[in-house]
């Protein structure tokens, strides 16, 4: 959920926003130092995408006391079945991709991937696929998902 992500909070108010109103692009990068919560908003990103029960202009308190405190168009629940399955990372539709025993991501999970997308989502509104460390990827896996975000099927 947005409210529990420390910091970006103009990033989560626009995320949130682009959500709520339908605009955000098929394709997100988050790139950023070790530890500070790509991860994290990746998986807020897709609840908040796919929760069956989402909080309308939800706000997160201000950083410091003059400040005004921030309002989220739209926000995940974190209760519904949803949210838990994605928490859990058990979500048919919430596909996450990481570095293997080897260390590194191959090409065969990225075609998997590729593959499924082009299909519509089981049960979710959205089809997300986070590339848990995506610096990983071999360059074969790389050139593969990069024609995929080019040319989209």
């Amino acid at each position: 959920m947005f409210r529990t992500i420390v910091g970006h909070r103009r990033i989560l108010t626009l995320l949130s926003r682009a959500i709520a109103h339908e605009t955000l692009p098929p394709a997100l990068l988050f790139a950023g130092a070790a530890g500070v919560g790509k991860r994290r908003t990746a998986d807020a990103v897709a609840r908040a995408l796919n929760c069956l029960t989402p909080v309308a202009n939800a706000t997160l308190p201000p950083l410091h006391e003059h400040d005004e405190p921030l309002v989220l168009e739209r926000d995940a629940c974190g209760t519904c079945a949803a949210c838990r399955r994605i928490e859990r990372s058990v979500h048919p539709d919430v596909i996450v991709i990481e570095p293997g025993d080897t260390g590194s991501i191959k090409i065969e999970p990225v075609r998997d991937v590729i593959d499924r997308a082009a299909y519509r989502p089981f049960e979710a509104r959205r089809r997300v696929v986070i590339f848990d460390q995506a610096e990983a990827m071999q360059p074969p896996a790389q050139s593969a998902l990069l024609k995929t975000l080019e040319e989209p099927p």
